[in-house]
């Protein structure tokens, strides 16, 4: 029993590590992009006092775009990036893409 437990532990440590490796970076790049779209929505205090409130609400609504799209794009690819550590071929899923979540064609938006 121990024996079979080493060698399953032999083979999948590499494998653990890298998906915990990934999840890591991703949560690292995630917060680093934080801070920077964080800074950029400060950018805003800076000219005429009269226009700064409608500068602050346009510049959180920008922020929080950011924040949102780049935690998407962020935790799709480490999403893949672990799927592919875990052997899940990703031909099938890439290729299916968007077409399979209900969108329409970019060329007419006709109902099918």
């Amino acid at each position: 029993m121990l024996d079979t437990i080493r060698v399953w532990a032999e083979a999948h440590t590499p494998n653990a590590l890298r998906i915990v490796f990934i999840l890591l970076l991703a949560w690292v790049i995630r917060g680093v992009l934080g801070s920077i779209v964080t800074r950029i929505e400060r950018l805003h205090e800076a000219g005429d006092p009269e226009t700064r409130f409608e500068r602050e609400k346009r510049a959180q609504t920008i922020g929080r775009i950011l924040q949102q799209a780049s935690a998407v794009l962020i935790w799709s690819v480490g999403t893949m990036l672990v799927l592919a550590e875990l052997g899940i071929d990703l031909k099938p899923i890439l290729a299916a893409g968007p077409a399979s979540s209900g969108s329409r064609s970019a060329s007419g938006l006709k109902r099918w």
